[in-house]
């Protein structure tokens, strides 16, 4: 499984990868929270997690326009 953070501004950082058996990332998400590192600030940051599914979930897969290497939306 991969994650990428996108944040509010356009910008997306690069994907990180969570390995099993114990897939801590998915486990975080589950629980309804995700520890990530922000790159501008150099900090770890904790934000709320949702579960979004069907029509919700599309509309977000296409806007956010997912890529391997990290930029910002225009």
């Amino acid at each position: 499984m991969w994650t990428q953070m996108h944040w509010f501004d356009g910008e997306h950082e690069y994907l990180e990868e969570d390995y099993g058996p114990d897939w801590p990332v998915a486990e975080d998400l589950r629980a309804g929270h995700f520890d990530t590192f922000d790159s501008r600030t150099g900090l770890m940051v904790s934000l709320d997690a949702t579960h979004v599914t069907g029509a919700e979930r599309d509309s977000l897969w296409a806007r956010l326009d997912h890529g391997v290497e990290p930029y910002k939306r225009r």
